[in-house]
Parts: C-alpha cells; structure tokens; sequence
C-alpha cells in the first residue's frame, strides 16, 4: 500500500509541473551532455549559442527562451542584498511562460540590456530603499 501511494504521489507531481503554465504541453526543456574523454559532465540549460540556430534546425519550433538560475548581489552604496532563486532570462520569456505582470507589458519586458523584472516582495523591498 506504501509503495502504491509513492507512486501516486509522484505521478501526481509529475503531472502537475508547471500545470499554470497554458502552453505546458507544448513546452519543452533542452539539456546538454558534454562527453570528455574521462567523464560525461551533464549541465540543466544547452549551449547560451545553441538557441540562435534551433528554429532553423526544426521548423517546428515557435519560440524559445533562455533561462539560467542564479544567485545574485544587488548592492546600493553600503547596502547589500542577496538574491536567490533569481533568473537571467532572455526577453522570449513572457512568450513562452505564462508569468503575470502586476505592472508592465510582457511584450517589452526584458528588451532593453540591463532590464530587470522583480517579483512583488523583491519590488517593495528596493522602491523602500529608493525613500530612504
């Protein structure tokens, strides 16, 4: 009965993964397997060159995006801050993934370099800094 459960659950889970998502069934995730001669290193995102030429290799695809997690310091003056769970992320991601914006349009989130979504905690805490 344990082991029926387990499983349960995780099919549950693996159902249920990015199910927000409206075009989840249509999205998919590109990893990549560098093979040296001693080992096979195994990275969760491709190549940062690799999504240049996808739509010319497979005419199938509509869009992609390019996204990397990271941890990130964002500093003012003498005040710090570190970020988790942050993402560097083309500007295609609003294409791709579903992600309400409070404020701002999707379609020109993340164009211009150096542009910068936050998500609602991390925006209170720095337009806070920006009274001070």
């Amino acid at each position: 009965m344990s082991a029926c459960f387990l499983i349960y659950l995780y099919v549950k889970f693996e159902l249920s993964y990015d199910a927000f998502n409206t075009k989840a069934d249509r999205i998919y995730r590109v990893v990549c397997d560098i093979k040296t001669p001693t080992e096979v290193l195994k990275f969760s995102v491709p190549s940062w060159a690799m999504p240049k030429n996808i739509k010319n290799d497979f005419p199938e695809v509509e869009s992609f995006t390019r996204a990397l997690g990271d941890n990130i310091l964002i500093r003012k003056g003498n005040i710090k801050f570190q970020e988790e769970n942050s993402l560097w992320a083309d500007s295609s991601l609003f294409r791709v993934f579903d992600f309400k914006l409070i404020k701002g349009n999707p379609q020109t989130a993340l164009k211009e370099p150096f542009s910068i979504v936050f998500s609602e905690t991390a925006a209170k805490k720095y337009l806070a800094m920006q009274i001070h």
